[in-house]
């Protein structure tokens, strides 16, 4: 009976770790997500090799990146619980798929970053200059170029709600 749950919680696992590869993580990035004994299990096809630019500090000062970036931090810790001082071991709590689900829902599909580039992000949160703590709600967020002391979901409650009565009073 044991074996058998853990036969089941390793189909499982590999799984969730083809459908990761779907999305073009590669095995380093499996082996962060579902462990050594996952991305051992999976035959990585030998594709050409592909550099690409380690680090996210340049990757993160463009504009839209950094819109995309702040997103994938909003969406792992808030919803999803994600530990930025224990990263690797918090990718091991939380399904993976679902907030690449929900950033793709959000809109971020068009220009979100690729899968291994989110769990870089993901795993040197703690390394991020520009990663404050918002004044009002004390969410994590990235500091835009406006140095804006409160995170993006903050300032549009606060600019919808000036909205409303603003409204408000043009009715009265």
């Amino acid at each position: 009976m044991n074996m058998a749950k853990v036969d089941q919680t390793k189909a499982n696992m590999l799984l969730s770790a083809t459908k990761t590869m779907s999305l073009g993580a590669n095995k380093n990035s499996i082996r962060i997500l579902y462990g050594n004994h996952v991305a051992e299990n999976i035959d990585f096809r030998s594709e050409p090799q592909q550099n690409f630019k380690k680090g996210i500090r340049g990757w993160s000062r463009r504009t839209d990146n950094r819109r995309a970036f702040s997103a994938v931090i909003d969406v792992a810790v808030n919803y999803f619980g994600f530990d930025p001082i224990h990263p690797e071991s918090s990718f091991r709590n939380i399904d993976f798929n679902r907030i690449m689900s929900v950033l793709h829902n959000l809109g971020y599909f068009v220009c979100a970053p690729e899968v291994n580039k989110i769990i870089e992000i993901l795993t040197s949160m703690k390394e991020i200059e520009e990663l404050e703590t918002c004044a009002k709600c004390k969410r994590p967020y990235i500091v835009p170029y406006t140095n804006d002391t409160h995170c993006p979901r903050c300032r549009l409650s606060s600019t919808s709600s000036a909205i409303a009565r603003y409204s408000q009073e043009e009715l009265d």
